[in-house]
């Protein structure tokens, strides 16, 4: 890992370098913008605290991970994403990266990962496992010397070198770590102060919010979780909660982000609004695509980049445009992507299957009362002709149906992939949700169900629908009767 490693020891070591990745002169105007700028709050309650997230910012470099491995891009003087790499394989998934000083640390399948930066642009680093949890996309943060996370319901604490780890809480939905303490949200709803040792307790409001927290300065804000025109401002130093009016009626599926200026939430008609905190002023921000939780980004001036299913965002919230790439699409030309035993992301060498055959031959679709026949010369699978699927062919032995609305916005949409395997190749068992579809002559077709969220809120009807159905591809005794596939 040698690439942007190599210079974020630079930038480590060297007091006052500029930015990786910026022109000097756009860095400078930058800090001369800040100097000038008054200062609002008087206290920053996340002074010094390290926030854990899919993609983070560090000195002008973007990183987060993909199929097993850690990827990184630049920053230009536009503050657009350039210049995209792999680092190296890590060999389990990356839910969430986090620096301070020379180490990197990331929660993963295997467990929260120490990696030392100083040893990474050797060569010669391998990850220390600090605490052996299954991560998939809980928060973490750090504050002196300790981590903080959730798994589950839990919330923990482990020393940054390593060592054992303390539960310090239950029963919490969402925190956040402050200099004073650690404010969360529980199951129901009360906000609640811990020490930072987890020795001291105190109920502080009893709100009812099933929404986030999030603190800027000397302020926090508090979403109730449902539609409502109004966000809770709480301030710590006196505890003081009040409604902080919006214009619109905010939708429960996403958070809001703030700045010392003001914060943006995204409204029951899925716009994004920019509230100013001084004025109570709104306006409409022209940005194409969803705000993220703050688990999945990161959000700079009024930048934010984040990642969600396989894509990568950054989006100009001051109306500089929005940008997605696929994750593989950044990475083509920089070195192969790490690839799972899935059907679809395997080569078809990989299967064992011989040449000529192609599962795809013939293909055709027919509709007749109210069903959907898709047919090849080795399979047909019955479909709901007003289900608004779709489907790809992957490869000679794969092809995959999914939800054209959730696809075509971004989050993946898909619903089943079925690959056509060898009767000597049991490579599938493996995958944590699969069905062995149907038994053919010299095939074993096997379907493949995503364990991952594939759809929006926005797609959630159409797509649970069309989820239900395609869930009965299934040729096992109890179930057969109900399996729309079958082959030959």
């Amino acid at each position: 890992m040698k690439k942007r490693i190599y210079s974020l020891l630079v930038i480590i070591l060297a007091i006052g370098l500029t930015a990786c990745g910026k022109p000097e002169a756009a860095v400078q105007e930058k800090a001369a913008k800040a100097e000038d700028k008054e200062e609002i709050k008087s206290k920053d309650y996340r002074d010094g605290i390290i926030h854990g997230s899919e993609l983070i910012l560090h000195n002008g470099v973007a990183f987060w991970g993909y199929e097993g491995q850690l990827c990184s891009a630049l920053l230009d003087e536009k503050d657009d994403l350039y210049d995209f790499v792999s680092e190296g394989e890590l060999g389990s998934k990356i839910s969430g990266i986090a620096i301070n000083g020379s180490f990197m640390y990331m929660t993963t399948a295997d467990g929260l990962l120490r990696l030392s930066l100083e040893e990474a642009e050797q060569g010669q680093s391998v990850p220390k496992v600090l605490d052996d949890h299954s991560f998939s996309n809980d928060d973490f943060e750090m504050y002196d010397g300790n981590i903080y996370f959730t798994y589950g319901r839990y919330l923990y604490r482990v020393p940054e070198q390593g060592g054992e780890s303390k539960k310090l809480e239950e029963g919490i939905e969402c925190f956040q770590v402050s200099s004073e303490g650690i404010y969360c949200l529980n199951e129901d709803g009360d906000l609640l102060l811990l020490s930072l040792d987890g020795t001291e307790r105190k109920t502080l409001h009893e709100l009812g919010c099933t929404g986030g927290i999030f603190f800027c300065g000397d302020l926090a804000y508090i979403m109730t979780g449902k539609e409502d025109d109004f966000v809770y401002e709480y301030a710590p130093e006196t505890n003081d909660v009040k409604e902080l009016r919006l214009e619109n009626t905010l939708s429960p599926y996403y958070e809001i982000w703030a700045t010392g200026e003001c914060i943006y939430y995204e409204a029951e008609d899925f716009n994004i609004y920019r509230h100013d905190l001084d004025t109570g002023e709104e306006a409409l921000v022209e940005a194409e695509y969803d705000l993220p939780d703050h688990s999945c980004g990161y959000l700079e001036d009024s930048t934010i980049y984040y990642v969600y299913s396989d894509y990568l965002y950054w989006m100009h919230l001051d109306g500089g445009g929005s940008f997605r790439m696929h994750k593989n699409e950044v990475l083509e030309g920089s070195g192969s992507v790490s690839q799972s035993a899935r059907p679809g992301k395997d080569a078809a060498a990989d299967k064992g299957t011989a040449g000529g055959y192609n599962i795809a031959e013939g293909l055709t679709v027919s509709n007749s009362e109210g069903q959907a026949r898709l047919e090849s010369e080795y399979f047909t699978l019955y479909l709901p002709a007003d289900g608004d699927w779709a489907y790809r062919v992957v490869d000679d032995t794969t092809f995959e149906i999914y939800y054209e609305p959730a696809y075509e916005a971004g989050f993946g949409g898909n619903l089943v992939t079925i690959g056509a395997f060898d009767w000597g190749d049991n490579s599938y068992e493996d995958d944590p949700s699969y069905t062995i579809a149907g038994l053919g002559e010299n095939k074993k077709y096997v379907a493949f169900f995503p364990t991952d969220v594939q759809f929006d809120v926005r797609q959630a009807e159409g797509y649970t629908r069309m989820s239900e159905y395609v869930r009965r591809i299934d040729s096992s005794e109890e179930a057969a009767k109900d399996n729309p596939f079958s082959c030959q």
